[in-house]
């Protein structure tokens, strides 16, 4: 260490060694420092531009923590802060005194001369950009830094700031604290003392940098303009701006390929002109409620005149500003074809209600007449019988007959064609047709069974269809009754008497599958008393289903029947149905035909006999 002042020293060696400095055996180059800051400060500005400085500020914020770290470890109490501006006087940063500015524990005032900064600007004061010493604030700061945090780190808390600069015609004076602290004093911060001309120099790099990023904004804008026009016109639907005044400010090309006009063309007319004269008011109304706002965007459909006829568009509209006015952005899709099947299918809608209404009205006769075939009830001394039909359908399959014979004998047969409908219920006529013509004289279930099986099987063997057929001829002078069934569910007879019931069993398939029907006569004989009866009935009934799904079946059926003895005949049919019917216990699936039959009492004679009805 020189014992002579540092400045009176540097000077002496200057003078002997013109360019360096030679301090306890280092030797520093005045002109390398001048270069190297300038040159720092110059690419560091080209690069960055304004953050050049915080560059300068943090590396002479490292450098001066470096070069403090020893005087750190060599624990130099109070006297920190005077060695280490000593320790940067020595190594040529500058001459540097603590001063007070102000009576104050929080903030650090130093004065400093010959600072790296100021020299370079003093000798080049027309390239010098900064009146502020960047790097010898950083160096005071992490001086400040070491001296005050525990670890010795750089802390963003501890700022320095030049409150005056050679540059502007003063010593530099600098203040050391926390920012807010610093601020609360009145200090400003350097980067908002910057000269004119500095100012000026940032605004044209500012003004540069603004018109290049100009230029680039309105390049992507043009490309982007570009892009959208082309998205616009590469669209599937017709596109259409028009203004309050119905004028067409903006069209696609597809829109000009639907309606087959022009660009100019379109630029002449007024739109509505362009719309089917039928369609007009509805469309002017429609745009008036978008540009007042009633409703923000609708979609509307209507026609197009063109040259070679018109098309169908349905636009989707929306209220718009465009050029600081009000317009209506109308994207329209061709919905020609559409409308055309609409039409087309409306008009084949139309022939199918009326075909419809015409099946519904040749049902309801066909109904009419299945149910004016059917018999009537008898009631005479010897024998009642109730018949009761319900179809599933307008029109079914099940089918009953009654016929005497030689003033004696009861012939009653009932059938179920296969299926239900119009064609079970043709089957059905067409059985009991067949029963009519042959004028029975021969009471015998099984040749009754017999004859119809082949009379289906030559007329009807080829449809697929069968039948059902259950046949019961009652002896009123002996009270015997003769039962052939063929695939029909046995009739279930009841004993006034005992209250008991019981069921037969079918003896045959069902008729019309087979010519070569059994030919072994085969029915069943019973006994029946005064008060017994016989209830027959179709599948429709035991085939239907409780709330469960689960089936009534035969057991049922019986079950029921039994339960009704009191009842009375011509009310038991209701009875019974109205414990299957839909509001009842079960839901029917099939037909339902009853036939129930009471023997009252034995004929004497012949003449006796005469068939009644209710």
């Amino acid at each position: 260490m020189p014992s002579e002042p540092l400045a009176e020293h540097v000077r002496r060696l200057v003078q002997s060694r013109p360019g360096w400095w030679e301090i306890d055996g280092s030797r520093v180059c005045l002109f390398d420092v001048e270069a190297e800051l300038s040159a720092l400060h110059w690419a560091f500005f080209d690069e960055v531009g304004m953050s050049a400085a915080h560059f300068l500020y943090l590396a002479g914020l490292r450098a001066a923590v470096e070069l403090t770290s020893t005087l750190k470890r060599s624990d130099l109490s109070g006297g920190f802060l005077e060695a280490g501006l000593r320790l940067l006087s020595e190594r040529g940063y500058g001459l540097f005194r603590l001063v007070r500015f102000e009576d104050s524990d929080d903030i650090i005032a130093v004065e400093a001369s010959a600072t790296l900064e100021a020299w370079a600007y003093l000798k080049h004061q027309d390239r010098a950009h900064s009146p502020v010493c960047n790097y010898t604030r950083g160096l005071l700061a992490g001086l400040a830094c070491m001296a005050t945090e525990p670890e010795g780190t750089p802390s963003p808390n501890i700022v320095c700031w030049e409150i005056d600069c050679v540059a502007c015609g003063a010593t530099c004076r600098f203040v050391i604290g926390s920012a807010e602290t610093l601020a609360r004093r009145g200090y400003r911060n350097p980067d908002e003392q910057r000269s004119p001309r500095w100012a000026l120099e940032v605004l044209n790099t500012e003004l540069k940098v603004s018109t290049d990023q100009l230029k680039e904004a309105q390049s992507r804008l043009i490309e982007r303009q570009q892009a959208y026009e082309h998205l616009l016109d590469n669209m599937l639907d017709p596109l259409l701006v028009l203004n309050r005044a119905r004028k067409i400010l903006f069209t696609n090309l597809r829109f000009h390929e639907i309606t087959g006009l022009t660009q100019e063309q379109t630029s002449r007319f007024n739109a509505l002109e362009l719309i089917h004269v039928d369609d007009r008011p509805r469309v002017d109304e429609a745009f008036d409620d978008l540009i007042d706002d009633v409703r923000p965007a609708m979609t509307i459909s209507f026609r197009v005149q063109r040259r070679d006829g018109e098309v169908v568009l349905e636009c989707s509209a929306r209220r718009i500003m465009t050029m600081g006015e009000v317009a209506v952005e109308a994207i329209c899709r061709d919905v020609t074809e559409r409308e055309r099947t609409r039409v087309a299918l409306e008009a084949a809608n139309r022939k199918l209600v009326m075909k419809q209404r015409e099946a519904d009205n040749d049902l309801r006769l066909a109904k009419r007449v299945h149910e004016s075939l059917l018999p009537k009830p008898i009631a005479n001394e010897w024998i009642n019988v109730d018949v009761k039909y319900v179809p599933v359908d307008r029109v079914g399959g099940d089918y009953c007959h009654i016929a005497t014979v030689d003033s004696r004998y009861v012939v009653i047969t009932l059938c179920d064609v296969s299926g239900h409908g119009v064609a079970a219920a043709l089957m059905a006529s067409r059985v009991n047709s067949h029963l009519s013509e042959q004028e029975l004289i021969d009471p015998d279930p099984w040749a009754i069974t017999r004859d119809m099986n082949e009379f289906l099987c030559r007329n009807f063997g080829d449809t697929g269809m069968f039948v059902t057929f259950l046949a019961v001829t009652i002896d009123l002078k002996t009270l015997t009754a003769r039962i052939c069934g063929a695939g029909h569910p046995g009739p279930i007879i009841w004993r006034k008497e005992t209250g008991e019931t019981s069921s037969l069993r079918s003896q045959h398939l069902p008729i019309g599958i087979l010519d070569d029907f059994q030919r072994t006569p085969h029915f069943a004989t019973i006994e029946l008393s005064p008060g017994d009866r016989l209830i027959l009935y179709t599948d429709g009934i035991i085939d239907a289903t409780d709330r469960k799904g689960r089936p009534l079946r035969p057991a049922g059926m019986e079950e029921l029947v039994h339960g009704a003895g009191d009842v009375p005949l011509f009310e038991l049919a209701d009875w019974l149905l109205g414990e299957v019917a839909v509001e009842g216990k079960v839901r029917a699936h099939d037909d339902m035909t009853l036939m129930l039959i009471e023997v009252l009492k034995p004929l004497k004679s012949r003449s006796e006999y005469s068939v009644g009805t209710i």
